[in-house]
């Protein structure tokens, strides 16, 4: 559908729990239970025994645990609390989500991105309307956030710059491939 394929399934154990502010529109994340994440803020195999899983509770609506930073999708030390009062929880272990697959081709400028997302929306909507769903989710090269710095005018980055990003396993090299038609650094 435009620029992007899709696919709707259930959300992926590796996203945060997401919230919206009613009042303000301002999302948070939280680490899901179970989570391992390493001292820098990253996501590590649930395997790893030499880190302690993470937890979140609820309590009457109030869910507990450490904050997502959504812009650099590292899990910061800070514990908050998100009282369901204030905020919509926009992706419980059983919500619908739909993945992007991004083909190759270039030309993914973010108004195209846009618009991809636009016409997948709709489409959902017209032809899935049991299924809604609430969000988009993506795991590629593409948000590997050394872009961020590396190719700070790119589209990739752009794309980065619009989206909430979810903490996830990191590949230091992710991307170089296709970025640079090479591998090694």
């Amino acid at each position: 559908i435009g620029r992007f394929d899709y696919v709707l399934t259930r959300a992926l154990h590796s996203y945060p729990e997401l919230f919206r502010e009613r009042a303000t529109g301002k999302y948070v994340g939280l680490c899901r239970s179970g989570w391992k994440v390493d001292e820098t803020g990253f996501l590590q195999s649930a395997d790893n025994e030499t880190l302690p899983a993470v937890e979140l509770t609820e309590n009457n609506g109030v869910f507990t645990g450490r904050k997502v930073d959504l812009v650099t999708g590292r899990v910061t030390r800070e514990t908050i609390s998100i009282d369901t009062k204030e905020y919509d929880r926009l992706l419980p272990p059983d919500a619908c989500v739909l993945l992007i697959h991004i083909p190759g081709g270039g030309g993914m400028t973010l108004e195209k991105c846009k618009e991809s997302f636009k016409e997948a929306r709709d489409f959902c909507k017209r032809y899935f309307p049991e299924r809604s769903f609430s969000c988009f989710g993506c795991i590629s090269w593409i948000f590997n956030p050394v872009w961020r710095e590396s190719l700070p005018e790119a589209n990739i980055t752009k794309l980065q710059k619009a989206t909430l990003a979810f903490p996830f396993t990191p590949v230091p090299k992710s991307g170089l491939y296709f970025v640079f038609a090479k591998d090694d650094g």
